[in-house]
């Protein structure tokens, strides 16, 4: 899968996803991208980086996708 879904279809089991979502904002629409993951105890995603909630700041994701693999690191 390396198109987008529909954030509805997003694995709830705690592992990292990279979402996309947009907010309205000073008369601008803003997207982003962020690592997030299903938090069970609030029942929504939050950003993986720094557990953030992201309703608190009025973003809500709409899609999702799995994350890429990483690179393969020479030694």
């Amino acid at each position: 899968m390396d198109d987008w879904q529909p954030i509805e279809i997003a694995p709830k089991d705690e592992s990292q996803i990279l979402c996309f979502g947009s907010i309205a904002a000073g008369g601008r629409t803003h997207s982003y991208i962020a690592i997030c993951h299903y938090e069970h105890g609030a029942s929504t995603f939050v950003v993986s980086h720094d557990f953030e909630y992201w309703e608190s700041v009025g973003y809500t994701p709409t899609h999702w996708m799995p994350l890429p693999e990483a690179p393969k690191v020479a030694k």
